[in-house]
């Protein structure tokens, strides 16, 4: 197999160009001790299977630092944690905009989801009027709280996989660059600890209260507009 030793070197001649040549080069590595560990095996059948688990095994590790590469918030993950700042070309007022724009794609994602829901609450008033008996109106109630439910989850999922990588990369820059993530000053208690409950919305977790998407925009906004 002198073609896993020439990807060993490959990868290393790789290394300073990024992440990817360590990769290539872990598997040239793992392919070469596979093979050194095959060929001191005295069984043909135990030496094909440990070819097949070694492949399978390295396989799926190449995978996942490939996927812990391009996207570590499925590792719950920031860009910090991991040395990486994909933003950090940006000046002030490039962060700054790309925050805006995606805010307001937050903004909109919240404001299309509660549109949906006033038109499901006005049809389950309408129909609750309508209905004749009390397993009628059960029904109804039943309907629309699982309509209302799986729209929630709607929004929890469009935020996962359209929004939450993005948000998390421009927050820890932001907080990179501002040393901190103040909070707005808050009139009453209660609104301060919304402001501290609105942080969790960004790693959706769960997205509790009052248009919660739109809260963790303005804090994003408001974030942006410390910058000097």
């Amino acid at each position: 197999m002198r073609w896993a030793f020439l990807l060993f070197f490959a990868g290393l001649a790789m290394i300073p160009l990024g992440e990817w040549g360590f990769y290539i080069g872990f598997a040239g590595v793992t392919l070469t001790a596979i093979h050194g560990i095959v060929r001191s095996l005295p069984s043909p059948k135990v030496r094909k299977m440990v070819v097949i688990i070694g492949l399978v095994v390295s396989g799926f590790a190449f995978l996942g630092f490939g996927a812990l590469a391009l996207k570590p918030t499925w590792f719950g993950l920031s860009a910090r944690e991991i040395n990486k700042r994909p933003l950090a070309g940006l000046t002030n007022a490039q962060l700054r905009e790309k925050t805006i724009i995606i805010a307001s794609g937050l903004r909109k994602l919240e404001q299309d989801n509660s549109a949906k829901q006033i038109i499901l609450l006005s049809d389950q008033s309408r129909e609750m009027r309508e209905a004749k008996t009390d397993d009628e109106k059960k029904n109804i109630w039943r309907k629309y709280n699982d309509l209302l439910f799986s729209l929630s989850d709607q929004k929890l999922n469009i935020y996962r996989s359209d929004y939450k990588a993005d948000v998390l990369i421009v927050k820890d820059e932001l907080e990179e660059r501002l040393g901190s993530l103040p909070m707005p000053k808050s009139k009453t208690p209660f609104e301060k600890a919304l402001y501290v409950n609105y942080q969790d919305t960004f790693q959706g977790t769960v997205l509790a209260g009052a248009a919660p998407l739109e809260q963790a925009a303005n804090l994003l906004i408001y974030w942006a507009k410390q910058l000097p």
